[in-house]
């Protein structure tokens, strides 16, 4: 899960600051007379709330729900599901997506990113429900299984995401004609990733696409055994793995998978003589 770097383009945490003010002000200059009229009068404490998330971004766990903009919050999504100045920014923060990562969700690596996520729950923090920092592409799945969560979940532009594998997928032959897959998070994986798969559901998730994977993989790999290209379906197997980490990371649930076969490919080869 490698981070994301759409605000990259920016020159530091004052020109994003800029850019999300000036963002605000086109949304404040279209809405009529009464609603610019009531968030004129809290643009400023909006602005010092961006000031304090991007002082902050290293550090998320201090941000706290406020009350002060709550009954701001039907004016404010009115304006995230309506804004053309929020419509165009949005449309930019997926073209910058790195290539590779366009269309697939950061949060789970499984499905499309067709969605945006707030990551403070507009629920809670009415004042970023069009702050950029705090939207992130996703899949809708994730999105709803994150829905009101907390500081549960990486922030894919912020947080520092360890680079070492800590997701676990074995193919287990017990029963040497009847693999089964064990999907874990090492011991030593960093709390927030921890919670962060369990209110995904993640491990579940992973166990429906590694099966349906694998099944795919097996028939691939009996129709290389019987043609007496094994060895060389493993080292191409072994090329994808390397293909897929340097795109998704080391945690990337395809890429384990394919890990395991190739680390378990004896075991594999006599389970696919029996089929």
């Amino acid at each position: 899960m490698p981070e994301l770097t759409v605000l990259d383009d920016f020159n530091g945490d004052q020109e994003i600051l800029d850019d999300n003010k000036i963002l605000f002000n086109n949304i404040l200059q279209k809405k009529h007379k009464d609603d610019r009229k009531k968030l004129n009068s809290v643009k400023e404490g909006i602005f010092e709330r961006y000031e304090l998330y991007l002082s902050q971004k290293n550090n998320l766990s201090a941000i706290t729900p406020i009350t002060d903009y709550t009954e701001y919050e039907g004016i404010m999504r009115n304006a995230y599901n309506n804004s053309l100045a929020f419509k165009e920014k949005r449309k930019q923060l997926f073209s910058k997506l790195p290539d590779g990562k366009k269309s697939t969700c950061p949060y789970c690596l499984v499905s499309e990113s067709n969605t945006l996520d707030h990551y403070f729950p507009e629920t809670y923090f009415t004042e970023f429900i069009v702050f950029i920092p705090n939207l992130i592409p996703c899949c809708y799945k994730c999105n709803k299984n994150k829905s009101t969560v907390i500081r549960k979940t990486i922030h894919f532009y912020f947080d520092a995401i360890p680079q070492e594998q800590y997701l676990l997928i074995d193919i287990c032959f017990d029963d040497p004609y009847t693999p089964s897959i064990e999907i874990s998070l090492k011991d030593n994986t960093p709390e927030l990733i921890k919670n962060h798969y369990e209110s995904l559901k993640l491990i579940n998730r992973y166990k429906d696409r590694c099966s349906d994977e694998l099944a795919v993989k097996s028939k691939s790999l009996l129709k290389s055994l019987k043609k007496e290209h094994y060895e060389s379906a493993i080292d191409v197997l072994n090329d994808d793995v390397e293909t897929l980490e340097e795109i998704y990371g080391q945690n990337y649930w395809k890429a384990c998978l394919y890990k395991s076969i190739v680390n378990r490919q004896e075991e594999f080869k006599t389970f696919l003589n029996s089929l």
